[in-house]
């Protein structure tokens, strides 16, 4: 099995040995990987095999509505509702076989509303290459989706009033030509809708 690359490198081959911030950075390793989890904009959260916390950074807390060491006590599935359950289940055993993914998750925060975030997922690897776990990084995406469901549920309104309208309703483009007639038009005209 090969070893998987570590998950941050840093080629200071062209740079200064005399350079002391560069040789305090090189130096940092585990520290600063900590430093850049926990300053992301994004929620991280990793898991082991059986989805129990390892560790998860203060964004993901944040966005869930909790203290880091209250989520470190609990499962991911923990905070989700329950009809979302089987899903993230199957979506560790995807992790647990060393896929990747990207999918919308929902979570139940801990005020009881729902927080929709883009989960980008993939299979946590020990220093031998073996699968002990799963990383996720989250962004929220509760309001894009807000503003999504009500730009469809604005052209269903629209789509259902042109089409069951008491009055004859057309669009026209630039050139005077029909783009869109509803059915009421064409009954007053005596044509069939076409298309």
């Amino acid at each position: 099995m090969n070893t998987p690359p570590p998950l941050v490198t840093l080629d200071t081959s062209q740079r200064s040995p005399g350079n002391t911030a560069t040789n305090s950075f090189a130096n940092l390793g585990a520290e600063y990987l900590a430093q850049v989890v926990e300053q992301s904009h994004e929620g991280v959260w990793t898991i082991d095999t059986e989805g129990l916390t390892i560790s998860i950074n203060s964004r993901m807390a944040e966005m869930l509505g909790y203290s880091v060491s209250e989520l470190m006590r609990l499962a991911h599935t923990d905070v989700m509702f329950e009809c979302d359950r089987p899903a993230a289940y199957r979506q560790v055993e995807l992790r647990k076989a060393g896929d990747r993914a990207t999918w919308e998750q929902r979570y139940r925060r801990r005020d009881g509303t729902e927080i929709w975030t883009l989960a980008c997922c993939g299979p946590l690897r020990d220093g031998s290459g073996k699968i002990v776990g799963a990383l996720g990084m989250f962004t929220d995406i509760t309001e894009r989706r807000a503003l999504e469901q009500s730009q469809k549920a604005s052209e269903r309104r629209f789509r259902e009033t042109f089409e069951n309208a008491a009055v004859g309703i057309a669009h026209l483009d630039m050139n005077g030509h029909w783009t869109l007639i509803n059915d009421k038009l064409c009954e007053m005209l005596g044509y069939s809708q076409i298309g």
